[in-house]
Protein backbone atom coordinates (compact mmCIF):
# COMPACT_ATOMS: atom_id res chain seq x y z
CA UNK A 1 0.00 0.00 0.00
CA UNK A 2 1.29 3.30 -0.78
CA UNK A 3 1.57 6.40 2.07
CA UNK A 4 -1.84 8.03 0.35
CA UNK A 5 -3.88 4.31 0.32
CA UNK A 6 -2.85 3.60 -3.09
CA UNK A 7 -2.68 0.09 -3.74
CA UNK A 8 0.02 -1.98 -5.79
CA UNK A 9 0.37 -5.23 -7.07
CA UNK A 10 3.71 -7.88 -8.27
CA UNK A 11 2.27 -10.81 -10.16
CA UNK A 12 4.13 -13.64 -11.93
CA UNK A 13 3.02 -13.38 -15.26
CA UNK A 14 5.37 -15.83 -16.90
CA UNK A 15 6.82 -18.27 -14.04
CA UNK A 16 9.53 -19.91 -16.59
CA UNK A 17 10.56 -16.03 -16.96
CA UNK A 18 10.43 -15.56 -13.18
CA UNK A 19 12.82 -18.52 -12.11
CA UNK A 20 14.89 -17.72 -14.84
CA UNK A 21 15.41 -14.34 -13.54
CA UNK A 22 15.39 -15.40 -10.17
CA UNK A 23 18.26 -17.85 -11.12
CA UNK A 24 20.41 -16.14 -13.12
CA UNK A 25 20.14 -12.64 -10.93
CA UNK A 26 20.72 -14.71 -7.41
CA UNK A 27 24.30 -12.54 -7.37
CA UNK A 28 23.27 -9.87 -5.10
CA UNK A 29 22.13 -7.28 -7.81
CA UNK A 30 18.09 -7.76 -6.48
CA UNK A 31 18.41 -6.42 -2.42
CA UNK A 32 15.08 -5.37 -0.06
CA UNK A 33 13.79 -2.37 -0.38
CA UNK A 34 14.97 -0.67 2.88
CA UNK A 35 12.40 1.70 2.64
CA UNK A 36 14.63 4.46 -0.24
CA UNK A 37 13.31 4.04 -3.09
CA UNK A 38 16.79 4.29 -4.64
CA UNK A 39 17.96 1.22 -2.38
CA UNK A 40 16.41 -1.97 -4.06
CA UNK A 41 19.15 -1.92 -6.10
CA UNK A 42 23.19 -1.98 -5.77
CA UNK A 43 24.25 1.61 -7.11
CA UNK A 44 26.64 -0.30 -9.86
CA UNK A 45 24.26 -2.73 -11.44
CA UNK A 46 22.64 -2.38 -14.41
CA UNK A 47 18.99 -2.69 -12.43
CA UNK A 48 20.16 0.49 -10.87
CA UNK A 49 21.25 2.46 -13.81
CA UNK A 50 17.89 1.68 -15.53
CA UNK A 51 15.41 2.19 -12.34
CA UNK A 52 16.80 5.78 -11.87
CA UNK A 53 16.45 6.97 -15.36
CA UNK A 54 13.21 5.47 -15.73
CA UNK A 55 12.63 7.13 -11.87
CA UNK A 56 13.57 10.54 -13.30
CA UNK A 57 11.70 10.56 -16.55
CA UNK A 58 8.31 10.29 -14.79
CA UNK A 59 8.94 11.61 -11.42
CA UNK A 60 5.97 14.34 -12.42
CA UNK A 61 3.63 11.61 -11.91
CA UNK A 62 4.77 11.87 -7.77
CA UNK A 63 6.72 9.03 -6.20
CA UNK A 64 4.34 6.28 -5.96
CA UNK A 65 3.60 6.17 -9.72
CA UNK A 66 7.60 7.08 -10.34
CA UNK A 67 8.14 3.78 -8.55
CA UNK A 68 5.67 2.05 -10.15
CA UNK A 69 6.47 2.80 -13.83
CA UNK A 70 10.05 2.58 -13.35
CA UNK A 71 9.63 -0.90 -12.13
CA UNK A 72 7.58 -1.80 -14.75
CA UNK A 73 10.00 -0.40 -17.19
CA UNK A 74 12.85 -2.28 -15.13
CA UNK A 75 10.76 -5.68 -15.28
CA UNK A 76 10.12 -5.46 -18.81
CA UNK A 77 13.66 -4.68 -19.98
CA UNK A 78 15.31 -7.36 -17.93
CA UNK A 79 13.09 -10.04 -18.81
CA UNK A 80 11.48 -10.77 -15.09
CA UNK A 81 8.01 -12.54 -16.16
CA UNK A 82 6.31 -10.20 -13.89
CA UNK A 83 4.00 -7.19 -14.31
CA UNK A 84 3.08 -4.37 -11.71
CA UNK A 85 -0.36 -3.63 -11.70
CA UNK A 86 -2.07 -0.64 -9.41
CA UNK A 87 -5.70 0.35 -7.91
CA UNK A 88 -7.28 2.28 -9.80
CA UNK A 89 -10.17 4.76 -8.62
CA UNK A 90 -12.51 1.62 -10.05
CA UNK A 91 -10.73 -0.34 -7.89
CA UNK A 92 -9.64 -2.45 -10.60
CA UNK A 93 -5.82 -3.41 -11.07
CA UNK A 94 -4.24 -2.10 -14.46
CA UNK A 95 -1.23 -3.19 -15.14
CA UNK A 96 1.57 -0.22 -15.78
CA UNK A 97 3.69 -0.68 -18.90
CA UNK A 98 6.66 1.88 -20.05
CA UNK A 99 7.17 2.74 -24.07
CA UNK A 100 9.31 4.77 -25.51
CA UNK A 101 8.27 7.60 -28.21
CA UNK A 102 10.40 8.06 -31.39
CA UNK A 103 12.41 10.19 -29.54
CA UNK A 104 13.33 7.55 -27.10
CA UNK A 105 11.14 9.54 -24.53
CA UNK A 106 9.45 7.36 -21.33
CA UNK A 107 5.40 7.19 -21.91
CA UNK A 108 3.72 5.61 -19.25
CA UNK A 109 1.20 3.90 -20.59
CA UNK A 110 -2.16 0.92 -19.25
CA UNK A 111 -3.36 -2.30 -19.86
CA UNK A 112 -6.49 -3.38 -18.32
Amino acid sequence: MGPNGEFYCVAITDRSKAQSFITNNNRGDVVANSGDYRNMFPPESDFYTDFELAFEEFNALGKNDAWCHAMSDVAEKHVMGITIMKAESDRQFKSKHVKRDSDGKYVPAECA
